[in-house]
């Protein structure tokens, strides 16, 4: 008892070593075959994100596994697990000898060069759907009872392994999702959940808002226009993936807003996008923007817009001290001291331009 509880631990540990599920199921024909010898291992793990299954196979045709969907609708050996999830089958539990030798799928098998003979097969529920585990053996060597016994002893280790794999790649696709939102140059995002429960947000995002919202539109959290209009979107059409509208306009600066709605796997995602855009081509004048180099335009462009030095860093991605070394060379360029000379300057520069 001793040495089988040992090997069942060492099972336990193999599919325990690795998140991806290529590795976790080659590593459950290695380590099974130590009670159940087998020649071939197929795992079916049903798709997140549509119909059918991925398959993972071990010392197998893989021709045979990606040529499945031809033969899969006459698979005896699938009906009868789906009949019966969670129990383990052999093939003469499934049908008669002769009836399995007439069958398609035994025929289709031998066309592949898959010798099939014979199978023991169960179907694995998960949180996130199913899995399906096949051994296969080319010899007449039919699989005993106490094989079916193992393997829906040793299932569970299989069914945590797999769902375990799931649960990994859904959290990378949701950080890759949040990472790539969030790291949109000129813009800031808040990402929700389908229930609008927030995810992520740019860094930053509060004081941005500050500048464009009262505090009482912010005494909720977002404005409520906002609020709504996500609302509104849950029930949008599938075809529909963005909208927009201008929330804020100024003499220079147009707030566009947006939401683009993201499917992931399973799951969906609404993100709010806040954008500043010049309303017009002579928010700098040209006349000084030529005196500047193109880094040194961005600042300009928003130090007029309202921003501060820390929000600017975050934008162009540098640190504060840079931004203020740009600030003091745009300065002694222009032939001003500040902030607010920097906005006479331009406020006199516009004024004297044609309507």
């Amino acid at each position: 008892m001793a040495t089988i509880d040992n090997r069942v631990l060492e099972l336990a540990y193999a599919l325990g070593s690795s998140n991806d599920l290529r590795e976790v199921t080659a590593l459950v024909h290695v380590e099974l075959s130590e009670f159940i010898p087998a020649d071939v291992t197929a795992i079916c793990v049903s798709n997140n994100d549509g119909p059918g299954y991925s398959w993972f196979v071990s010392d197998g045709p893989t021709r045979f596994f990606e040529e499945y969907r031809q033969i899969a609708s006459e698979d005896f050996v699938a009906e009868a697990v789906q009949a019966k999830p969670g129990r383990a089958l052999r093939d003469n539990d499934m049908a008669e000898r002769k009836t399995i030798e007439s069958s398609a799928l035994y025929r289709f098998c031998h066309n592949f060069d898959f010798d099939v003979e014979h199978a023991l097969s169960m179907l694995v529920p998960d949180n996130h759907g199913h899995s399906g585990i096949t051994l296969y053996r080319t010899r007449r060597k039919s699989f005993s009872a106490a094989d079916t016994q193992t393997l829906e002893l040793l299932a569970g280790l299989l069914r945590q392994a797999v769902s375990r794999c799931r649960r990994f790649a859904e959290e990378r696709m949701r950080r890759e999702l949040v990472e790539v939102c969030l790291d949109r140059l000129g813009t800031y995002v808040i990402l929700f959940d389908a229930k609008l429960r927030e995810h992520a947000r740019s860094a930053g995002l509060e004081r941005w808002l500050e500048r464009w919202f009262s505090a009482t539109e912010r005494s909720r959290g977002l404005p409520d226009k906002l609020t709504s209009w996500l609302e509104e979107a849950r029930s949008w059409p599938v075809t529909t993936s963005r909208n927009h509208f201008f929330c804020r306009t100024t003499k220079h600066v147009d707030l566009e807003v947006h939401i683009e709605r993201i499917i992931a796997g399973r799951d969906m995602y609404f993100a709010l996008v806040f954008t500043e855009r010049s309303s017009s081509d002579v928010l700098f004048p040209s006349g000084l923007a030529v005196r500047l180099t193109p880094r040194q335009n961005e600042v300009v462009g928003r130090v007029l817009a309202g921003w501060d030095n820390r929000l600017i860093a975050s934008e162009l991605g540098c640190a504060e001290a840079t931004v203020k070394k740009h600030l003091t060379t745009i300065y002694k360029k222009l032939g001003i001291e500040s902030r607010s000379a920097l906005h006479v300057l331009v406020r006199a520069k516009l004024d004297t331009l044609p309507a």
